[in-house]
């Protein structure tokens, strides 16, 4: 028979939704008071794998680890996800859209580009027309 070979596990990578939702997480369990010993008893998960999922370290909690956790600290699963997304909406920059009247008004006002170009760019542009 062959020799099998193990590949090393490389973590999934924490996304912002990963890192908001182990923020929530964090501050729900700090309010407890609860060790990672007596979590780790609560949820049947271990210390190790309690530290890397509050440490926001890889792999991101899964669902089930995200349920027993919030369970822990008291609260849904769905109430975590919910003020995690909450806060990233929060911090995520708004786009406005302008009314099409206001925008056209605005780009009228726009300076041509052809004004500020360097005058050997407009020499080279001069001569491709004839």
């Amino acid at each position: 028979m062959g020799t099998v070979v193990r590949m090393a596990r490389t973590g999934k990578p924490l996304r912002p939704l990963d890192r908001a939702v182990v923020e929530v997480l964090v501050d729900k369990l700090d309010s407890t008071g609860l060790s990672r010993r007596k979590l780790a008893e609560i949820t049947g998960m271990s210390t190790n794998r309690i530290g890397i999922i509050l440490r926001a370290e890889e792999p991101p909690p899964t669902i089930g680890e995200l349920s027993a956790l919030a369970g822990a600290a008291g609260v849904e699963a769905s109430e975590v996800l919910a003020a995690a997304e909450r806060g990233l909406e929060r911090d995520r920059p708004r786009i406005y859209r302008l009314p099409a009247a206001v925008a056209d008004a605005a780009y009228e006002e726009l300076p041509d580009a052809a004004d500020d170009a360097p005058d050997w760019q407009r020499e080279d542009e001069e001569r491709e027309q004839y």
